[in-house]
């Protein structure tokens, strides 16, 4: 399956784009100009984010674990979408790849 958006100045107006328990773990930037100018893996992530600052001359793409908090939260860490828990001693490793054409 393969998803395409179209990028515009206006698109993040009103905050980044949250794709939670993406399916897809690869992301491509593509230029109608240039073609392909990066791709972004992320195998261990379950959310993907993509933003910028309106009318910014770029574009973030983040996978994300979590999940930023909306309003009317209560703010607690423990409560917190997407939060991983760890018993003590444990570790949790997680990487994603940035392949710029």
């Amino acid at each position: 399956m393969r998803i395409k958006i179209q990028l515009t100045k206006q698109i993040f107006e009103n905050d980044a784009l949250i794709f939670k328990n993406i399916k897809l773990k690869k992301v491509d930037l593509v230029s109608k100009k240039k073609g392909k100018i990066l791709s972004v893996e992320y195998k261990d992530f379950k959310n993907l984010g993509i933003w910028a600052k309106p009318g910014a001359p770029y574009v973030c793409i983040e996978p994300w674990l979590g999940i930023a908090d909306i309003q009317g939260t209560d703010r607690d860490l423990k409560k917190k979408e997407g939060i991983i828990k760890l018993k003590a001693e444990k570790e949790f490793n997680a990487a994603y790849t940035i392949n710029i054409n």
